[in-house]
């Protein structure tokens, strides 16, 4: 009789884990982790351990399937490492994070305390599912094949960002899921996964949004944050934009005359830009371009050309030479503008789907469509340049519900901060990164005059000051080589 019970305990305990452990779908249970094969490759000389985190897609619906969120842990070189990694996410929204691992050999000064984890967003390049959208890349490529003008291009690639839509839901993905709040639970599941108290994050761009997100649910859970050209909650991104790419111009253009080589080679700059852009308007500018062995003649009409130029005002590596860029295009050599052609003939720059999922439902249902489209007839010069100009009528189509008010309202913490900004910035302005300084009291905010978007990209900033912030996040960081950094040369 005893063994007789004691089987049925026994089996009893077995089914019961089995249930535990066991969802709808015949998976293990969720959250949880899992080592994977790596999906990037990992530097030589370099000890990385790479994972998947296995989340619900949406956590509010029970019956929700389970989705799969990569990152890669770069491991510490101390014998016994920090407690405390940092995290670290790409922007986008709708960029890829694991390409960092590329540079896994410059974490040194991160990675010589403590592990260095980096972060694949769910619906980006790696995850399971991604929310890739090559209907849209397709309608961007044939839209510069074909030549076609804005209001064609812009009813094409929203008939694409539909299609996308549809297909997508049609393959069982909950586009409502991919949300900045989904990503923060991602994180927190992450987390709690790996058994870390506290943590470390630094986001860039979008990313930097995301963080505050993680701080806004869970404070109790970050040591510190490193937020690079921030993007604050609260602020309207669409309903400035075209202001802070002139902005930037403005900047730039200032400093050329400041200099008094550059205001002797290249003179009244802005309006020699304005000139380029009236005639292209007039005539537009033929380039010629070459895809699979194909030359394709793109035209160049004065929003195009505009469009040019912020792609440069965003380039760090791009800034010193803008001045002569645009004297030789007023001279009417345009070799210039080859790389951004042939560029969008095949680039495919974002998971388009994680795009619109957060910025359709995060940034959209905040913004009024009537100072958006205020932004494109501001400027006499360039009238009708939109930086996102399919956006709101993608949104539209994409159709996903509006995110709580919260994500429209500031997120504010005394956790110790550091907080970077460029000068020259044309996406994320100085501006924002001392209004989201002001919501943390225990902040250190640096605004580098020689940068743009994406600030952390030299010793300086990188070692000097973050490494030394992560070391001791409640004291100033070692800050003394910003008064040495070389100021840009025009060439």
């Amino acid at each position: 009789m005893s063994k007789i019970l004691f089987k049925f305990i026994r089996c009893f305990y077995i089914i019961g884990f089995l249930l535990t452990n066991l969802n709808l779908y015949g998976q293990t249970q969720v959250p949880r982790i899992e080592p994977s094969a790596c999906p990037v490759e990992i530097p030589g000389g370099v000890k990385a351990e790479c994972k998947i985190l296995f989340v619900k897609e949406n956590r509010a619906k029970t019956d929700s399937k389970t989705i799969k969120v990569p990152f890669i842990i770069i491991k510490s070189t101390a014998p016994n490492p920090a407690p405390d990694p940092i995290l670290y996410t790409s922007g986008g929204p709708g960029a890829s994070s694991l390409g960092r691992v590329r540079g896994a050999k410059n974490l040194t000064p991160f990675t010589k305390e403590r592990d260095y984890i980096i972060f694949e967003q769910r619906g980006t390049l790696f995850a399971e599912p991604n929310l890739q959208c090559p209907e849209v890349d397709h309608a961007l490529h044939k839209n510069w094949e074909l030549n076609l003008n804005a209001k064609k291009a812009r009813r094409n690639e929203v008939q694409a960002a539909k299609i996308c839509r549809d297909r997508l839901i049609r393959d069982g993905v909950d586009l409502a899921a991919y949300t900045s709040a989904a990503s923060a639970a991602d994180i927190e599941d992450l987390r709690r996964g790996l058994g870390i108290k506290e943590i470390n994050l630094y986001g860039i761009s979008y990313s930097t949004r995301l963080m505050l997100n993680y701080i806004r649910s869970y404070p109790d859970r970050v040591r510190s944050v490193i937020l690079d050209s921030v993007l604050p909650t609260s602020v309207n991104w669409d309903e400035s934009d075209v202001d802070n790419v002139m902005n930037s111009l403005d900047f730039l253009v200032g400093n050329c005359a400041s200099d008094a080589k550059c205001s002797a080679t290249y003179p009244q700059l802005k309006e020699q830009l304005f000139a380029v852009i009236k005639a292209a308007n007039k005539k537009p500018i033929r380039v010629d371009a070459v895809k699979d062995g194909k030359i394709f003649p793109i035209y160049f009409d004065g929003n195009m050309v505009f469009d040019f130029v912020y792609n440069l005002l965003e380039d760090n590596g791009a800034l010193p030479t803008i001045p002569a860029i645009i004297s030789a295009l007023n001279k009417g050599s345009y070799e210039a503008l080859k790389p951004m052609a042939e560029s969008n003939l095949s680039n495919e720059s974002f998971i388009w789907g994680m795009r619109y999922s957060v910025w359709c439902g995060e940034e959209m249902p905040f913004q009024h469509r009537r100072l958006i489209n205020a932004q494109a007839a501001k400027y006499p010069e360039i009238r009708g340049f939109k930086v996102q100009g399919a956006l709101p009528d993608i949104c539209k189509v994409w159709n996903v519900p509006a995110a709580d008010a919260i994500e429209n309202l500031p997120v504010k913490s005394s956790i110790p901060a550091l907080i970077f900004a460029g000068s020259y910035d044309p996406d994320t302005p100085p501006a924002w990164g001392k209004l989201v300084a002001s919501w943390f009291p225990n902040s250190f905010f640096y605004e580098v005059k020689t940068a743009t978007h994406g600030v952390n990209n030299n010793r300086c900033t990188f070692v000097d000051i973050t490494a030394s912030f992560i070391i001791d996040p409640a004291n100033r960081p070692n800050d003394k080589c910003l008064a040495n950094l070389p100021v840009i040369e025009f060439k």
